[in-house]
């Protein structure tokens, strides 16, 4: 009973705007709508290049390729392949997957990869060299995404490397 409304509550927050539309101006393409469903993760890799979890729902749950899937903890991955009861998700630890994100409290925005080194950290990478960016900053999904909601959080800034032309970050 407490997933089923910590689902609903998380649906009614990925839908509150943190702005006021202006209704005259808006069409229905306009306001994304997020679903949340409640499922569990019956299998999961993490230890080669391309990891992918399984869960325990699928197209009979209204689960659909491309939704995003997120935990208490932040974003996870993406659905890739569903099945009636069953959906496989492109893990964030996938050297083919990126993810639209951004540095919270700012403009400043990457897209999040992984190296395929280290679990325990992503990178944040196309971050403009003018960012002003220091250990500890939070990273959260970006603006930029039909899939996730703006502003899941990702994870915190553990390094910065910067290059000739851009800032990358390394999030733990």
């Amino acid at each position: 009973m407490l997933a089923e409304e910590n689902a609903r509550l998380k649906e009614i927050l990925f839908n509150k705007k943190d702005t006021i539309l202006d209704i005259k101006r808006i069409t229905f393409k306009d306001v994304p709508f997020y679903t949340v469903t409640k499922a569990k993760v019956i299998k999961n890799s993490y230890n080669v290049r391309e990891n992918y979890l399984t869960i325990n729902a699928g197209e009979k749950s209204n689960i659909k390729t491309n939704m995003g899937v997120v935990n208490e903890r932040g974003i996870v991955g993406i659905i890739e392949k569903t099945s009636p009861n069953y959906a496989t998700l492109i893990s964030i630890l996938n050297i083919r997957l990126r993810i639209n994100a951004k540095i919270k409290n700012s403009d400043h925005f990457g897209s999040l990869t992984w190296d395929g080194k280290n679990v325990g950290y992503a990178q944040l990478i196309d971050v403009p060299r003018l960012a002003s960016i220091k250990k500890g900053d939070s990273i959260v999904t970006g603006a930029e995404s039909d899939i996730f909601p703006e502003n899941i959080p990702i994870g915190k800034i553990d390094k910065v490397f910067i290059d000739k032309k851009q800032i990358i970050t390394q999030l733990m």
